[in-house]
Order: C-alpha cells, then structure tokens, then sequence
C-alpha cells in the first residue's frame, strides 16, 4: 500500500526529510527577503543550501540506519552462537523472558526447551530479549527516500523566485506567492504526518502549518533586524 506514491514502509522518513527541506529553505528565503536581498541573491541561497543540506540529512539517514542495522546483525549472530552452544543455554535465556508472561514450574522448562529446539528461537530471544523484533529497513533505501524528499519539499519556497528568474516577472510580492506555496507544501506533509501517526488530518495539517509560520517568521525578522547592520 502507498500514500501519495509513496510505500507506506518508507513513508515516516518521506515526511522528515520533506519537513526538514521545506523547514530549512523557506527559512532561508524568508530571512534573505526579511534582509531585502535580491531575487537572484536569494535563488543562490537558497539552492546552495538545497543541495548542501539534501545531501547531508540523506547521509545522516543512511549512516544513522546502518548503525541499526549493523546492531541487529552483531546481536543476531551473538544469539545464533549462544543456540549453537547447546539447547540448555538457550533454554535459560528464554525462560528468563517466559516467566514474564506467567509460565513456573515444569510448563516453563516445557516450554523454553520447545521454543529453543524450534526454528523460531533465534526470533524469540531477539524480541524478547533485545526487543530487536525485525531487521531494519534498508540503509540505502532510507536515505535515498530522505534526500528526494528534501529536495522535493525544499525546492517549493524557491518556485516563486524561480519562476521570475525564468520570466523575468516583477519581483514585488515574491515572498508573499512563496508563502503561499509554502502552505501548501506544509499541507501536504501534514496529510502524510497524518497517516504515518494515525492522527487527526486537521491537527497534523495544523501543526506543520504553525511550524512552518513560525520558523519563517523568527527568520524573516532576524532577516529584517540583521540587514541595517551588516548591509547598512
């Protein structure tokens, strides 16, 4: 099943990666129109730092998923030579997680002894004892997915002045069609937050909004307060 396109497996870093993109290049477009910078000179920003950016989260969701995936393998075969040393020392190990469920006595030599002879005991001890239930999911694929997103999500702020560029349009209410824009990009990660945590559509779509507003706003008068004393 998909949202938008989008594999539902790979959806959660689909909406980080967007929220992030869009986040940091509207604040980018935000401060340099608060600072009142040219069209052009804010497509150079705002580009650069695209780019830059899009890169280094695709990374940083690439090394961070290896990590855990490195994790579960280096457990995974600890747990597979402790059931090649013998059942009786795998036993112990699942029966320490079976009393937590209520087994005593003979049931819970039974039981352990059962769990530890079956092909399933390698998953049981990984679940119960280090609550690694499944493999994680591809590094590659994670961070692929988070820099497209980026990117795609980052790009929005800048459609705008791009489009002026491109016409040669008047500048004069750029940042305010951005902004809008901008709503909209934040709308739509918000209907997706809205799947990934099962929340109610108009208080995802909200919070993405206020967000949004709210880190352009702090940008745009940093922007404005910054320009008289560095661009005098």
């Amino acid at each position: 099943m998909s949202i938008l396109g989008i594999s539902e497996d790979y959806l959660s870093e689909f909406v980080y990666g967007g929220v992030d993109g869009i986040v940091t290049t509207f604040a980018v477009v935000a401060a340099s129109a608060g600072a009142g910078l040219e069209a052009g000179v804010i497509l150079i920003l705002g580009f650069s730092n695209l780019i830059a950016d899009g890169i280094s989260m695709g990374v940083s969701a690439y090394l961070a998923e290896r990590s855990e995936v490195d994790q579960y393998r280096k457990k995974r075969r600890g747990v597979v030579t402790l059931l090649e040393k013998g059942v009786d020392k795998a036993s112990k190990t699942i029966s320490k997680q079976l009393k937590k469920y209520g087994f005593k006595g003979k049931e819970l030599d039974k039981a352990a002894a059962t769990i530890a002879e079956s092909k399933h005991a390698v998953d049981f001890i990984m679940k119960e004892e280090h609550v690694l239930a499944e493999e994680p999911q591809d590094a590659s694929m994670i961070g692929f997915v988070t820099f497209v997103a980026f990117m795609i999500f980052g790009l929005v702020p800048l459609l705008a002045y791009l489009y002026d560029f491109a016409t040669e349009g008047p500048t004069t209410g750029l940042f305010l069609q951005t902004s809008v824009l901008a709503g909209f990009g934040f709308a739509i990660i918000g209907y997706m937050k809205s799947k990934v945590a099962h929340a109610p559509l108009v208080n995802s779509i909200t919070e993405t909004l206020v967000l949004g507003a709210v880190a352009a706003g702090a940008a745009y008068a940093v922007g404005n307060w910054l320009e008289p004393l560095f661009l005098g």
